[in-house]
């Protein structure tokens, strides 16, 4: 069972299920047998929000467009994070979406290490908000929106070492990278988050 949990969140862009390879073949380099205590995985937050990018791309290569690049980065760019606000409070929406992949990746560490295993987040760009908003809707007593909507999801009991784990009670660092965001995460200073 892994005693610390990673996990890499990307920022905006194509959805990249390797992003963060590199990052962990240098961390299973240098630390060698102590590799095995770490559970390492990738948060793919904007992996439902793809097909419509791309189809919404293609559409705008048919037309006569210069800037055609520019386009591109302003609808990854800002189309992920406006899509993903813009219906908060609907179930099933591209909210509701983005924490599940969150909590689904959270739910699979679990697994893998301990309840109380503390747990390091790595984000860049949107990432970083999408971790923010899951953090902030997690830790509050009451939300009406997102996957901790009515008490959270089901089958976890609440206040239990899963349910703490899940609401990200055991994060001890978060590392943000060209944050898209001020982090807005009690506690947080500046670019790193450390209980």
């Amino acid at each position: 069972m892994a005693d610390i949990v990673i996990l890499a969140a990307p920022g905006m862009g194509a959805v990249d299920e390797r992003f963060a390879d590199p990052l962990f073949a240098a961390l299973r380099e240098g630390l060698g047998d102590d590799w095995s205590r770490l559970h390492c995985d990738t948060i793919l937050c904007q992996a439902h929000l793809q097909t419509n990018i791309e189809r919404v791309f293609e559409g705008m290569q048919k037309r006569d467009m210069d800037f055609l690049r520019a386009r591109k980065f302003m609808l990854y760019g800002m189309a992920e994070t406006a899509a993903q606000m813009g219906d908060i409070q609907q179930r099933g929406g591209n909210y509701e979406k983005t924490q599940q992949a969150i909590y689904s990746t959270l739910e699979k560490a679990a697994k893998a290490a301990s309840d109380n295993a503390p747990v390091v987040l790595l984000s860049h760009s949107v990432g970083c908000v999408n971790l923010s908003n899951y953090l902030w809707d997690a830790q509050r007593a009451s939300i009406g929106y997102g996957v901790w909507r009515d008490g959270g999801p089901r089958g976890v009991h609440r206040g239990s070492g899963r349910d703490l784990f899940l609401r990200l009670k055991t994060l001890s660092h978060w590392y943000t990278l060209g944050a898209s965001n001020p982090c807005g995460a009690p506690g947080c200073r500046g670019t790193r988050y450390r209980r």
